[in-house]
């Protein structure tokens, strides 16, 4: 391998991880803004994730290959499920428990 071509290869992976890190902020602040969800960035699908944080239907999970567009999944997911969802996002407050989850007692 030529040193050219080291170095473009070196260019690329410096774009790369520089792109990876920028969708990374971008999922973290999704995350910060949105109590009601969890949202990540997948690094190896390249898709951002959100999953919801309130009794929601087993298998809801949300993907995008764009925040805006994950978004607009979320805001429509809540809509559908407005009660629970909208209490979530309220900070929790009389959100009734996920039958799914059994705690102590």
């Amino acid at each position: 391998m030529t040193t050219a071509r080291r170095e473009q290869l070196r260019q690329e992976r410096r774009r790369l991880a520089e792109l990876l890190a920028h969708r990374r902020d971008i999922a973290q602040r999704i995350d910060a803004s949105e109590p009601a969800w969890d949202v990540m960035f997948g690094p190896a699908s390249w898709l951002f994730w959100a999953f919801p944080r309130w009794s929601a239907p087993r298998g809801l999970i949300l993907s995008d290959a764009e925040p805006s567009g994950l978004l607009a999944q979320m805001r429509q997911a809540e809509t559908v499920y407005s009660g629970i969802a909208a209490l979530v996002r309220r900070g929790g407050e009389g959100v009734p428990p996920d039958p799914r989850h059994h705690g102590p007692g």
